[in-house]
């Protein structure tokens, strides 16, 4: 029992030098929570603008198993063995790699707009001036940040989100092209060299997730294009550390 004590014991001690420690980062993480709280109250379609995002995905959705739908309706059957297996020409297998990629790159593209439209949300209400923001003056002069933000978005940075989507979608299309490849294999030898190959493609892709979203946070402040949104965020990251 008096093991146990002290356990519990060095361990609360821990906690609270790692709490007198953090102190500093403690009250910055407080205050930014405040400041979310404040722009999501100024902002409050910010709360269903998401919606608007599953919805479009689940448009495409449909859209996109009707086309496949259509486009496997084109293979001949073709009797093997006793069995009937549907085949398909060279060209319609093509336009089905081209097709699934399309499916990887318009989702990618509507999440990354969907960052980028609330980034330029939020930063309408960032750089408003204090005062106005506690007079409730915000809603006065942005009496619709989420429409004007996706107006911004769209005329100015379609092409920014895009490209940035684009990068995404290979790196995906990747992945499902080397566990084709996997599921292909009979040697446990090389089944366990393409996991690693997918780990290693998987980290890349969370790192280039994260550098897209803080370009994008970048393209709705300053209105940089992707590639210098991406690498001042980068650079930003690096400073902090």
């Amino acid at each position: 029992m008096r093991k146990l004590v002290a356990i519990f014991g060095l361990l609360a001690l821990i906690l609270f030098c790692m709490t007198v420690c953090l102190c500093r980062q403690i009250a910055i993480a407080i205050k930014i929570i405040e400041a979310a709280c404040d722009a999501i109250n100024d902002i409050p379609s910010s709360v269903y603008f998401p919606l608007l995002q599953y919805f479009l995905m689940l448009i495409f959705i449909v859209y996109w198993v009707l086309v496949a739908a259509y486009m496997m309706s084109t293979g001949d059957y073709k009797q093997v063995s006793g069995a009937y297996t549907m085949e398909w020409n060279e060209t319609m297998q093509q336009a089905f790699v081209y097709h699934f990629f399309g499916l990887l790159w318009v989702m990618a593209f509507i999440r990354h707009m969907s960052i980028l439209i609330l980034a330029g949300a939020f930063g309408t209400w960032y750089w408003t001036s204090i005062p106005d923001k506690d007079d409730g003056q915000f809603d006065v002069k942005h009496p619709t940040p989420i429409t004007s933000s996706i107006w911004r978005s769209f005329c100015y940075h379609t092409g920014t989100v895009a490209f940035g989507s684009f990068i995404i979608a290979v790196i995906e299309f990747i992945q499902y092209c080397l566990e084709y490849l996997k599921q292909k294999q009979d040697s446990e030898w090389m089944q366990y060299l393409i996991s690693c190959i997918q780990c290693i493609v998987e980290c890349f892709e969370r790192i280039m997730e994260y550098i897209s979203r803080m370009a994008y946070i970048v393209t709705a402040c300053k209105g940089n294009m992707f590639c210098t949104a991406a690498m001042e965020s980068f650079l930003a990251a690096v400073d902090e550390r």
